[in-house]
């Protein structure tokens, strides 16, 4: 009817043909002004959408997919984990484990989840736990490299989602205790792979963390796998091979060493032992030092996180045991001290590697948490050499000690019991380092990794 306005967005009854729609509305002043803005500009990389994550562990060409995007965004590119993509589709345990980092990676990144997130994580939790345990308690399967590799990944789901409702960072210990197990339980060079030697290049804590706690010998010395080679050896620089060979050498015969300082600082010596216990067998290659210059306000660039961890863990142990010399020099006799080498030279190579450590933080620091905790224990050593400076660098202690306690907490977050943050707690922690006494938050920490992977096939 002429002079009737109808409604647009519904044609009228009977119509024919389609209505016509009006025009979409023009963008409001603000939104042009931001496309203005960004215009030119390229497009910031979107995360996946938590849809993606659903991948059934039966298609192993998109959980291949899913979990190769994984490493890459969590920064694991030169662990033990990019060996992983390569096994998807032969092993289901291994798959089901695969699928578990994928959903961590989920709630490491965006933050989602919880609701129908969670739920299917953690059903996907209770799977793989089960058939982990059908593989432990088969002796032909217990020891083989899915079983390593199943039980690494659970423990790297658990590490990643540790303060998620409905899982326990107990849980974690359980886990790697029972990496230690099956390694330890392994003899002869058939079981020497590439995966199992990558594992083992990240065992540090249980080759040298929890037994100096607990006041004993490493598990791993004895073994092969004090002289085990690296990972992919055949590309790796020389210089790389030797700092990663030297660290896993220190890391195992290190404990002994301490245990051996304790006695000695306690008065509770006893010669004849020492005399009748023979020195553990020295490494294959010669040991280089890598070369460096203080470079003052300046850091360190690594070429690749693999050349950054190699360095880090070398000057991290070998200055631990600058501090076990300066600790026992201060008890031997002036006599016997003529046979040791020159304090000079050894102070020396204490300053080097204190500042290479110090010169490390920024690079650790824009590779994220992972990088951060290789780093947590050179800060710990550090603040041992520390202990007997009024100064370093033109900087009083105090100072250097309020720069390093907020590095060290880092990695503890969530697995000590409340927040250390007295530096007389790390004075504790550090002096046990150097033979001091066994006590502190890492005793307490170490007796209850013990205690929780004590039965680590029951509760896995």
């Amino acid at each position: 009817m002429p002079g009737v306005l109808r409604d647009q967005g519904t044609p009228p009854a009977g119509c024919p043909l389609p209505y016509p729609r009006p025009p979409a509305p023009l963008p409001s002043l603000k939104r042009r002004k931001a496309a203005q803005k960004t215009r030119g500009l390229p497009k910031p990389r979107r995360l996946p959408s938590p849809a993606t994550l659903q991948i059934a562990p039966a298609d192993p060409g998109q959980l291949r997919e899913q979990l190769v995007y994984c490493i890459e965004e969590l920064r694991l590119r030169w662990s033990w984990v990019a060996l992983i993509p390569a096994r998807i589709g032969v092993h289901s345990a291994v798959d089901s484990a695969a699928l578990l980092l994928c959903q961590a990676h989920q709630y490491h990144a965006l933050g989602q989840f919880h609701g129908p997130s969670l739920h299917r994580a953690l059903r996907g939790y209770s799977r793989t736990l089960n058939m982990l345990r059908r593989a432990v308690a088969t002796p032909t399967t217990a020891l083989l490299d899915s079983t390593l590799a199943t039980v690494a990944l659970v423990a790297l789901f658990e590490t990643i989602i540790k303060h998620c409702p409905g899982t326990q960072a107990e849980n974690v210990f359980s886990h790697w205790t029972g990496i230690e197990a099956i390694l330890c339980a392994r003899t002869g060079r058939e079981y020497c792979s590439e995966l199992t030697r990558s594992i083992v290049y990240t065992m540090y804590d249980c080759m040298f963390g929890v037994p100096v706690s607990l006041g004993r010998p490493s598990p791993f010395e004895g073994g092969q796998w004090a002289c085990v080679k690296p990972a992919a050896v055949d590309i790796l620089p020389e210089d790389n091979q030797a700092l990663q060979q030297s660290s896993l050498y220190t890391s195992i015969v290190s404990p002994r060493l301490i245990q051996y300082t304790r006695q000695i600082r306690q008065g509770q010596t006893d010669p004849d032992h020492m005399r009748r216990t023979p020195p553990p067998p020295h490494p294959s290659h010669q040991e280089r030092d890598p070369e460096d210059s203080i470079t003052g306000p300046f850091g360190f660039d690594f070429d690749s996180l693999l050349q950054y961890r190699a360095a880090i863990l070398y000057w991290s142990f070998h200055l631990g045991v600058i501090n076990v010399y300066f600790a026992l020099s201060s008890l031997i006799p002036a006599d016997l001290l003529q046979s040791l080498p020159h304090v000079d030279s050894v102070r020396q190579n204490q300053t080097r590697w204190m500042a290479n450590l110090i010169m490390s933080w920024a690079y650790a620091r824009r590779q994220g948490s992972f990088a951060q905790t290789d780093l947590a224990q050179g800060c710990l050593v550090l603040w041992q050499a520390l202990k007997g400076r009024e100064s370093f660098k033109g900087k009083s202690q105090e100072a250097w000690r309020r720069w390093l306690l907020p590095k060290m907490m880092l990695p503890l977050t969530g697995w000590v019991s409340g927040q250390v943050e007295r530096g007389e707690e790390v004075d504790v922690a550090s002096e046990m380092l150097a033979g001091g006494p066994l006590e502190g938050f890492m005793r307490s920490t170490a007796v209850k990794q013990q205690s929780d992977g004590a039965s680590w096939g029951d509760k896995s």
